[in-house]
């Protein structure tokens, strides 16, 4: 996998100016999402108020490389609480899902397959409106899915969680100097 952390990414995060917003996004897959030709789509949505153009990376599974309209959908994904005894776990959940995600439910109840959500983070200006940096898109597969008139819950084994090279980014001394108060 490639280094998700790119220089403008790290530069962003150290010293963020006002008008640079990270902009969350998820984007769902599933075999029963497609369009009325039969074509697989996803769902893509940005924690925002209103929509965005992002551009996708070279290797996303649908559109790689294109520029594609995220749309506002309200969402949490809350970082998993570690207790003792118990296996964390990340829980996602996706708030007034009508009009984007209600058409597909009945036909993905029906195929046996995961819920694949990507998981993508955008530094964004909003002075330039234009993309500055992302991370490398983390994928993982959902699990015990819940579906009410409002909103789609699901949680993120662990195991998914634990092969995931962003969640094991080493601080050490050579790449990070700062991190040295003796010197």
């Amino acid at each position: 996998m490639a280094n998700e952390w790119t220089e403008a990414w790290a530069e962003a995060q150290a010293s963020v100016p006002a008008n640079i917003v990270e902009l969350y996004t998820l984007e769902l897959l599933h075999p029963a999402i497609i369009d009325e030709l039969g074509n697989p789509i996803s769902i893509r949505a940005v924690r925002d108020t209103q929509d965005h153009v992002l551009t996708l990376e070279g290797n996303a599974p649908l559109n790689p490389g294109d520029a594609v309209t995220f749309t506002a959908i309200s969402f949490e994904i809350p970082w998993p609480e570690i207790q003792e005894g118990q296996v964390p776990e990340l829980i996602i959940r996706i708030d007034n899902i009508g009009r984007e995600i209600v058409p597909y439910l009945e036909s993905a109840v029906q195929i046996q397959a995961p819920l694949t959500i990507i998981f993508r983070v955008y530094l964004f200006d909003t002075v330039a409106g234009t993309k500055i940096a992302g991370i490398t898109p983390i994928s993982f597969p959902l699990r015990s899915v819940t579906v009410t008139e409002s909103y789609v819950e699901g949680s993120a084994s662990p195991a998914d969680l634990a092969n995931l090279r962003a969640m094991r980014l080493v601080y050490d001394l050579q790449n990070y100097p700062g991190l040295d108060i003796a010197g």
